[in-house]
């Protein structure tokens, strides 16, 4: 159980003006940033080392966190992630962890986090609205200058990965697929299951297009990562196009390669961030269950005639994912690899190896 205090030592202030006082379970110096929400109930390991929301405060709407401590192994990075978390309640105490508890692990890293938040009232107060910035105090609390920082704020984003490296050297499947990732802020998981699928990965800068041309590529991914794809220069995904070999998009990537065909992005009144969205596959006909993390969605009427939507939000009809049969392209809004979350759209991956493959072949 959580320990019960009765001064509330910790601020939140929107750029509305609304004030959510709590208390400061992990201290550190004032952030300000997009508030953002996810509605997952579990798979909190993940979201806090997701790169998706490098940058991005964000709140849990399912009232209990901490409870199954840290685990190493389930991190998505390590040094990426939300700048700060809310939550209802936070546990203080765990089980299943053999590492550490929620609350060591973000005081460790000094990423503050308040609890004692009504998160489903903040959570209705960002869907309000198309984006919430705020400002995080845990200590030296001033609402006027809280609320001055939380509605000046202007988001600046920075692509971390600067150098190329081969992520398993000791791959040992006989087909043995070159996967070239154009880095935007990748998660763990989805290399894992790259590398489960007989590829060998080589991780490559987004910032360093001719990086990629050292590389014998049977195909590309281009990854996830945080913020607005718009701001983004898109020379190295025409330069990975013109390459002529088997192209995976994954959410930003997703996003990337529609405005690389022409197609236009736009930003969602309240993004989709859980473990639970559900999807339709338009071409096998069927629902499925998705982790979805972004807050910018494509607009399926720019896409052009070159390119058919495969997959769509059941939630607001967004596109969810296309192909171009043309450029070998295909792409998912959510999150595949399901870390955290549901594993259904698992198989577009082998949809992607299975491309590979046959251009390879053709190439004999």
């Amino acid at each position: 159980m959580s320990e019960i205090r009765l001064h509330k030592d910790a601020l939140i202030a929107l750029d509305d003006g609304s004030l959510f006082y709590g208390y400061a379970e992990s201290k550190g110096p004032f952030i300000c940033s997009e508030l953002v929400f996810t509605t997952a109930m579990t798979g909190y390991q993940q979201s806090l080392s997701d790169p998706s929301y490098e940058g991005q405060i964000l709140a849990f709407t399912f009232p209990h966190i901490g409870a199954t401590g840290i685990c190493e192994d389930q991190l998505q990075s390590r040094d990426s992630g939300p700048c700060g978390i809310i939550v209802r309640d936070l546990s203080s105490s765990f089980f299943l962890s053999p590492n550490q508890d929620l609350k060591t692990y973000l005081q460790k890293r000094s990423i503050p986090c308040i609890s004692g938040i009504d998160t489903r009232r903040l959570a209705l107060a960002i869907r309000s609205k198309n984006k919430t910035y705020a400002c995080v105090m845990t200590q030296d609390i001033d609402e006027r200058m809280a609320l001055k920082y939380a509605r000046s704020y202007t988001k600046v984003l920075s692509q971390r990965q600067k150098q190329a490296y081969i992520c398993n050297h000791d791959y040992k499947n006989k087909e043995g697929f070159c996967v070239v990732v154009i880095d935007y802020g990748i998660k763990k998981g989805i290399i894992e299951t790259l590398s489960q699928h007989g590829c060998c990965v080589v991780m490559v800068p987004a910032s360093d297009p001719r990086a990629i041309e050292k590389y014998e590529a049977d195909g590309y991914v281009i990854s996830n990562g945080p913020g607005d794809p718009r701001n983004l220069d898109l020379d190295v995904i025409r330069v990975v196009l013109s390459r002529k070999v088997p192209v995976f998009g994954i959410c930003l990537g997703h996003q990337l390669l529609a405005l690389s065909y022409g197609a236009k992005v736009y930003k969602m009144n309240h993004g989709q961030h859980g473990i639970n969205h559900a999807v339709i596959d338009i071409e096998k006909n069927r629902f499925i269950l998705t982790s979805q993390n972004h807050d910018f969605a494509v607009e399926d009427k720019s896409l052009p005639e070159s390119c058919s939507v495969t997959h769509r939000s059941c939630v607001d009809g967004s596109v969810a994912g296309f192909r171009s049969i043309e450029d070998q392209v295909i792409t998912f809004q959510g999150h595949p690899e399901g870390e955290p979350g549901p594993r259904d759209i698992a198989y577009i991956v082998q949809e992607f190896v299975s491309m590979m493959r046959k251009c390879r072949a053709k190439k004999k």
